[in-house]
């Protein structure tokens, strides 16, 4: 029964105040419902690697002789060196939580921060896209109050998720800790977890604070691009110190000596944090109230002209389609690997100068073959496995929009012409993957000028970045077989999770001291050394034949079902 509504003013006014709160306070339940699966999978993730990152140092480093020569190897290291190893500033190098704080910190907070950029930017921008968001504001409950709770709910998520790598950091200090000083106290673990919290939700706030303008796949890319671009700038402003400023202005720089799990807190760096995210998730809230639902403004990307790029055909117009956003990851990474080449030479000159033979020993014997005071050394060593990440990154993407033919009804128009589905699924798949040589030719033009820039030899980078492009068709191709097969929708969330198991299990396996062939079965690991030129032949042909295979079986299974399906 619908519940009878009251007929004097005041009642009325009373039953529509009690209306509207109950309808926010749903908003609040529904959208934190919503994200607890998130929640829960990314904290764990971030608990993951934790553990793994202290259970590797912990039992690698059990007397204090081998601490102090861990420390002197790292403080030893040219200021250039370790800012692209890790912490440029590194602390307490001698304890468990200084070791975790030196390097698999910053991984912890940079995956905390894409999911809050990723909510985020969906938060309102993707509601208003559904058209949910017009049922929300039909009713009595206004659209400020709407942002706000939504905002609170990924607040509280966020917090949800400190608390997990606050009690996380606690336990590794006494499962792992064998000497003094490695235990991590209640303060210390709570003001990493804290730190996490306010990283993320800044990077998050540009998202939030974009949305309303520029749409959410628009205000996702600036985010991203200001977060990853702030965490490069500080870690390698002292390889280039013409980067120098650029990393001081973001929170990075900001919080550069706020180390809680080496022991050295410092809370009062945390108040401009505090300070930008309130004021960009403010910003956003307003601009949510005041703005025209779903009214953004169109990003000028870059369009080709419809005689080269446009309706000829299948291939050409999902090559068409696929290639500014391609274009748009090419530029990220090829900028990255620009800044990393170009910096080669401070480092090559550092090393050379003042890093002892010990030091060198230690690369050696962890990449064999590469010599770290080059230019291709440097790239194999800092640039390759977050470029293969982000290649990742961007070949679901690609998919994604591949995917969104079928998935918004335009195959549907297309099938009705005499195009076949086996011509649709081979030709528009082949474009998105022309799509990925684009991006694989623009990141090795970045790297190629990087090197040449440094006075190196740019030729084998600018081969070497092919093992990107390799991996990302190689994703597109387990894209296309899954949408063809199991139907479009399903593409790139299991792309998504292809690419992050690679990453986890390259990462997770050496620090929980898994099998050797559990870190094998990442893709990542079969592709040699491309940089320096030493190419795993069993990786190349891998990814292929996931390209060819993937395109094989998806033009199969989309013979056997119904599309849409």
């Amino acid at each position: 029964m619908s519940r009878r509504q009251p007929r004097s003013r005041l009642d009325q006014r009373r039953y529509r105040h009690s209306l509207s709160r109950s309808l926010v306070t749903a908003v609040y339940r529904r959208t934190l419902r919503d994200s607890r699966n998130a929640v829960v999978v990314v904290g764990g993730v971030l608990a993951l690697m934790l553990i793994a990152a202290a259970g590797a140092y912990g039992r690698s480093y059990t007397t204090p002789a081998s601490r102090v020569s861990f420390a002197n190897l790292l403080t030893s290291m040219p200021a250039a060196l370790r800012g692209v190893t890790g912490d440029p500033h590194p602390a307490n190098l001698t304890t468990l939580g200084g070791m975790v704080s030196f390097k698999d910190a910053t991984w912890v907070c940079g995956i905390a921060a894409l999911w809050s950029i990723v909510a985020l930017s969906a938060s309102i921008a993707g509601e208003a896209r559904r058209g949910r968001l017009e049922l929300v504001i039909a009713t009595p409950v206004s659209r400020r109050r709407v942002a706000v709770e939504k905002v609170a709910a990924h607040v509280t998520g966020m917090a949800i998720i400190a608390a997990i790598c606050a009690a996380t950091a606690w336990l590794f200090g006494i499962a792992f800790g064998s000497l003094p000083g490695d235990a991590v106290t209640v303060g210390n673990a709570i003001g990493f977890g804290l730190w996490v919290m306010l990283m993320a939700l800044a990077s998050g706030s540009v998202a939030f604070a974009l949305a309303p303008l520029v749409g959410r796949a628009g205000a996702a890319g600036i985010a991203t691009a200001v977060t990853v671009g702030g965490a490069l700038a500080y870690g390698y402003e002292t390889a280039a110190p013409w980067l120098r400023g650029l990393g001081q202005v973001t929170w990075f720089g900001w919080t550069g000596h706020d180390q809680p799990l080496a022991g050295q807190p410092d809370w009062m760096t945390l108040i401009p944090v505090v300070a930008i995210t309130t004021v960009l998730l403010g910003t956003g809230v307003e601009l949510t109230a005041r703005r025209d639902v779903g009214a953004t403004i169109s990003i000028p990307w870059l369009r080709w002209p419809r005689v080269l790029l446009g309706l000829g055909g299948p291939l050409r117009r999902a090559a068409g389609d696929r290639l500014p956003i391609a274009l748009a990851w090419g530029l990220g990474l090829g900028v990255y690997g620009f800044v990393i080449g170009d910096a080669a030479s401070a480092v090559a000159a550092s090393i050379k100068k003042e890093a002892p033979t010990s030091t060198l020993s230690v690369y050696h014997t962890l990449f064999p073959g590469v010599d770290i005071g080059t230019t291709a050394g440097l790239l194999q060593i800092a640039f390759v496995a977050i470029g293969l990440v982000l290649a990742g990154v961007a070949a679901v993407t690609l998919v994604s929009g591949w995917a969104a033919d079928e998935a918004n009804g335009r195959l549907d128009v297309l099938l009705g012409t005499r195009l076949s589905r086996e011509r649709w699924l081979i030709t528009s798949a082949l474009g998105t993957m022309a799509a990925v040589v684009a991006m694989t030719v623009v990141t090795a033009l970045g790297i190629a000028l990087g090197a040449l820039a440094a006075g190196s030899d740019g030729l084998t980078p600018l081969l070497g970045s092919a093992a990107l492009g390799l991996y990302a068709i190689a994703v597109v191709g387990v894209g296309v077989a899954v949408g063809g097969w199991i139907g479009a929708r399903a593409a790139a969330p299991v792309c998504g999770a292809a690419v992050g198991a690679t990453f986890l299990l390259s990462l997770l396996a050496p620090g929980l001291h898994l099998p050797g062939w559990v870190g094998q079965l990442a893709l990542t690991s079969h592709l040699g050394q491309p940089m320096v030129g030493q190419w795993d032949g069993v990786g190349v042909i891998a990814c292929l034949g996931l390209a060819g295979g993937g395109v094989a079986l998806g033009t199969w299974g989309m013979r056997r079902r119904d599309v849409g399906r």
